[in-house]
């Protein structure tokens, strides 16, 4: 029992020492709480009834260099960020600017809800009452409407929110979160998870725009009750609506046994899973792939081979579905390529990469932006791939850089008009 004492030492020592320093509601907190739901717990209980039925002392071991990797990575740069916020310099964008950007980003939104909710009631009603998750997922061309719908989101929750409205802000998430909980309610619950946590991180969790009144932070975590309280009431096979809540969690929500899988089925790795979640996902565009990278899974032929569908190639032969598996845990990605020293060096960049981008958005709305879309995958790293927070990050670069480009033509095209209209008045002041 002494590797499960050390674990809860550590764990009880990161936390202290992350919310006293950055906040209970600070990236790294809530990193750890991701740890805890998906790692610690599940260790902790599979080692006092023995669920799972093998040792684990590796997995153990695993998770706590895991979080001290994580903890030196961020520390340094995170502290800084700390600094240039007490000394002030942080980038506030003036009242004008930061309601330009706004104002594009809700009439995007706007513009887009006829589609999204359509899409979204019509995937409803068509999945309503049927176990959930496994079903058809949504198209492509769908997915790539609410992804959109979710760059106007994080673009206008990265500006200054001090100089907007209240309602303009409630009225901008009414429209891109009320369609999403309408798909997880028979679906994903990541789905909606996309919109409310980077939702919650720019009104409460960040120091960047202004602090939360009681009021507001009542209707913020009402948001999250939305997400809570309204899917226990559909009829599904999920965590929230199982007799057996918590056994089911560690069942699945966890990915404790991906080793003693890929162990047993003697899985000959000719590939490395960190660079097919790092760069090959990321690659936003088809590409010829070797046949080593390539698997056929959950109805997808030549997919890139990464370790959660290598796993549920090997353990759901001849099945569909979507989300039927091990799934997969960055810190056993990082084992199963390069050892501890993989684990421990891969965990402070993940630590380095998340603090970097959270210092740099002090002073750049661009990085505020970034963070904001990919809040949500990375606190999902101790239940997905590696590289789960960068999938998308080349749609979301994309979709800022025209966005700028609209936004540089509408204020020359404002200040010249500006100009025009004051040198017309200079004229017929003259005459």
């Amino acid at each position: 029992m002494f590797i499960e004492f050390f674990l809860i030492v550590v764990t009880l020592i990161l936390l202290i020492v992350f919310t006293r320093y950055f906040g209970i509601f600070s990236t790294p907190a809530l990193f750890m709480y991701s740890m805890l739901l998906f790692q610690i717990i599940p260790l902790l209980y599979g080692s006092l009834t023995n669920f799972y039925g093998y040792d684990l002392t590796r997995q153990n071991l695993l998770a706590i260099l895991g979080m001290i990797a994580f903890a030196v990575g961020y520390v340094p740069l995170g502290l800084a960020r700390n600094r240039a916020l007490k000394a002030g310099r942080a980038a506030h964008l003036s009242l004008e600017r930061s309601r330009a950007i706004f104002k594009v980003a809700i009439w995007g939104s706007l513009a887009l809800f006829p589609l999204t909710a359509a899409t979204a009631l019509r995937f409803f009603l068509e999945r309503r009452g049927g176990e959930y998750g496994l079903t058809e997922p949504i198209s492509t061309m769908e997915q790539f409407l609410f992804y959109t719908a979710l760059c106007f989101f994080a673009l206008a929750l990265s500006v200054n929110l001090k100089h907007i409205p209240l309602k303009w802000v409630w009225l901008l998430a009414a429209v891109v979160i009320l369609p999403r909980l309408l798909v997880s309610l028979v679906y994903s619950r990541i789905f909606i998870f996309l919109a409310i946590i980077p939702l919650l991180y720019a009104l409460f969790f960040s120091r960047l725009n202004f602090r939360l009144s009681r009021s507001k932070a009542l209707l913020a975590f009402a948001l999250l009750g939305l997400f809570v309280v309204v899917p226990a009431l559909t009829r599904d096979t999920s965590v929230i609506a199982s007799s057996q809540r918590f056994e089911t969690l560690i069942m699945n929500g966890s990915s404790i046994p991906i080793l003693e899988k890929y162990e047993r089925y003697e899985i000959n790795r000719d590939q490395s899973y960190v660079f097919a979640s790092v760069v090959l996902k990321a690659i936003p565009f088809s590409v010829p792939l070797p046949d080593n990278y390539r698997i056929d899974v959950w109805g997808m032929e030549g997919a890139v081979a990464t370790l959660d569908r290598v796993l549920s190639h090997h353990e759901n032969q001849g099945r569909q579905d979507v989300f039927f598996g091990t799934g997969s845990n960055y810190l056993h990605e990082l084992f199963i390529d390069f050892g501890w020293l993989g684990v421990g060096v891969g965990g402070i960049l993940v630590g380095s990469v998340a603090a970097y981008i959270e210092y740099r958005g002090v002073t750049s709305i661009l990085f505020r932006y970034i963070w904001l879309s990919i809040l949500t995958s990375f606190l999902f790293l101790p239940r997905s791939n590696v590289g789960y927070f960068l999938e998308k990050l080349p749609l979301y670069l994309l979709f800022y850089l025209l966005i700028w480009l609209v936004m540089k033509i509408v204020l020359s095209a404002t200040a010249a008009s500006r100009k025009r209209a004051h040198a017309r008045g200079q004229g017929v002041h003259n005459s």
